[in-house]
């Protein structure tokens, strides 16, 4: 997030649609892609998220918590072809999740670099 790249980019491409672009990418073999969000976020906002990849694909490995040190440390839900499109929710975390929420993002990076869900 900056307020110099926001300006910098071409008006024309900010409204295009990227949910084909998506799609695609989830279709071609290997790729794997993690969307997570801070439930404290005031920026992004979860649900908003949840909009957004619920777009893209289906839910295809239903909500789960995941934890970190036996603690639940947010939700997450495996969407699209293999469940390729991991989305997880970090509690406490905010619109910088590594900021406020370091360890969990250190898990859900391993988790999803791992595949361990």
């Amino acid at each position: 997030c900056s307020d110099a790249i926001n300006r910098a980019w071409p008006t024309a491409d900010k409204h295009h649609p990227m949910m084909g672009l998506y799609r695609e990418l989830l279709r071609a073999e290997g790729v794997r892609a993690l969307v997570y969000s801070g439930d404290n976020d005031a920026v992004c906002s979860t649900i908003a998220t949840e909009l957004w990849i619920w777009d893209v694909a289906n839910v295809t490995d239903q909500w789960r918590p995941w934890t970190v040190g036996g603690q639940v440390a947010g939700y997450t839900a495996g969407l699209g072809p293999g469940s390729r499109l991991r989305f997880a929710t970090v509690h406490g975390a905010g619109h910088f999740v590594p900021e406020t929420r370091p360890a969990q993002a250190l898990a859900l990076l391993a988790k999803f670099l791992d595949a361990t869900w």
